[in-house]
Order: C-alpha cells, then sequence, then structure tokens
C-alpha cells in the first residue's frame, strides 16, 4: 500500500514553510517532509529554517538591529524585493525570496507548520485571535500568511501541520489553535476547499511520542528535534494523510 501511495504522489510540486521541525534541524535528508519528497519524487523546495517564527516582533532583532529569529511574516511580506536576502541561512535552505515567488501557479501543495518559536520565551508572540490579522500575534500572523501564500500560489492548496502537542499547557494551545484556525476556513467558501489538516500535533497521527522518554531517549535529540529514526516514522504516518487529500482532489 506504501508503494502505491508514493506512486500516486509522485511528481507533485511541493513548498515547505515551517521551522526547524521542518528544516530537519542536525539531520536535513532525513527530515520527514524530504524523505517523502525524496520516495515520491516530489518536485520540492523546502524552507524551512531553524529558529523561524510566524509573526513579527520586536523581539526578532537584537537590540543592535542584527536579527534574532527570522519571521515567516517578514519573508512573505517585507523582504520579497530584495533579490540578495536569503531566505533562511545556507545550513537550512538555499533558496531567496525571489526564486519562490517565481513558481506561483506551478505549485501544487504547500505544507505549512509553526508556533515553536512564537511561543518561545525570547519571542513570547502573543496568541491573538481569529479574524484579527495583525503581524505581531501568532494567530494573526498566521492568517495573513495564508492570504498571501493563497495568492501567490493560486492553483495550491494548503495543508497545516502543527507542532507537536507538550501536555495540557500554554505552548499546546499555540499547537491546538492551528485546528482552531482550520476549523473557522472550512465555514468560508473562499477558503474552505483550499485548506486541510493533519492533526501532527498528536502522536496517534504522528507516531512521535514526544512526551515518552524513553521513546525521545531512542528516536529525538531533545524535546523538539527528531533523530533520522524519529523523522522515518513520521514520514510513514503522515503519508497516508497526505495521499487521502490529494487523492479525494483527483476525484
Amino acid at each position: 500500500m506504501i508503494l502505491k501511495m508514493r506512486k500516486e504522489l509522485q511528481n507533485l510540486n511541493v513548498l515547505v514553510l515551517g521551522d526547524s521541525q521542518m528544516a530537519g534541524a542536525r539531520d536535513v535528508p532525513n527530515q520527514w517532509c524530504n524523505l517523502l519528497g525524496k520516495e515520491c519524487a516530489w518536485n520540492m523546495t523546502n524552507l524551512g529554517v531553524s529558529g523561524m517564527t510566524v509573526s513579527l516582533t520586536d523581539k526578532n532583532y537584537n537590540e543592535d538591529g542584527s536579527l534574532h529569529k527570522e519571521s515567516m511574516y517578514e519573508c512573505l511580506f517585507l523582504l520579497r524585493e530584495e533579490s540578495e536576502y536569503y531566505w533562511g541561512s545556507e545550513k537550512d535552505s538555499y533558496f531567496s525570496c525571489g526564486d519562490i515567488s517565481g513558481k506561483g501557479e506551478d505549485v501544487d501543495v504547500i505544507l505549512l507548520q509553526g508556533g515553536n518559536n512564537d511561543f518561545g520565551p525570547d519571542i513570547a508572540a502573543p496568541l491573538g485571535k481569529w479574524g484579527e490579522k495583525r503581524s505581531d500575534t501568532f494567530m494573526g500572523a498566521w492568517q495573513m500568511v495564508v492570504d498571501r501564500v493563497m495568492e501567490e500560489y493560486p492553483n495550491a492548496i494548503i495543508i497545516f501541520i502543527p507542532p507537536f502537542e507538550y501536555g495540557e499547557n500554554e505552548r499546546t494551545w499555540y499547537t491546538r489553535n492551528v485546528k482552531t484556525m482550520y476549523e473557522e476556513y472550512q465555514k468560508d467558501k473562499d477558503y474552505a476547499d483550499r485548506i486541510y489538516y493533519i492533526d501532527a500535533g498528536v502522536p496517534e497521527v504522528s507516531g512521535v511520542h514526544i512526551l515518552d522518554d524513553a521513546w525521545r531517549e531512542e528516536h529525538s535529540y531533545d524535546s523538539f528535534h527528531l533523530k533520522a529514526s524519529g523523522m522515518r516514522i513520521m514520514a510513514d504516518q503522515l503519508l497516508p494523510y497526505i495521499w487521502e487529500i490529494v487523492r479525494n482532489l483527483k476525484k
């Protein structure tokens, strides 16, 4: 069945946006998107960037004006015309903002993930709320990013990929509000047919048992970044969900 799914997903044009969990920090070739991209023969651009936030606050920059953490909002809205600006470091990505803006109608699927660094204590962007589009909150910037990529990639579907859940705490609320936004988009005919969701934050879907000490010791470097074995598990777990979404689109 896995071979069948890989074959039916061949040659998709895929764009990945997110933080280090999508970039594959410490092991880029074995990041789960990159594994699927190779095995399904995707034409894929992975723009996951270590430390990237969705929102843009004054804490994204150091006191001397130097960059502290990159912002997805800033890359999509404020830096598009600066051809010398690289989206991410050479460690994570080799694609400039100008390169991805030229893909346009060719993109089929966008995997969108974020929230880990918006919540993180050195950024601590407010959660925000649905319907309030503003760059300095997580939910506000997410909504603006969605609008931008829908406009720029008019034939693409967007699959929301939430970060891992970490129990009943405030960080998990950032993760769960990705689903909240998905549910709100489904009420709007202008978005519903183009936005999808995979509940990758929970182990029943992703296969990632990040709160289990033994599993974490074997399959992750820390509480956020997976080893090759953990990313292999996640790739195999999420493949059927992506296949089901794309298969239904073709019916």
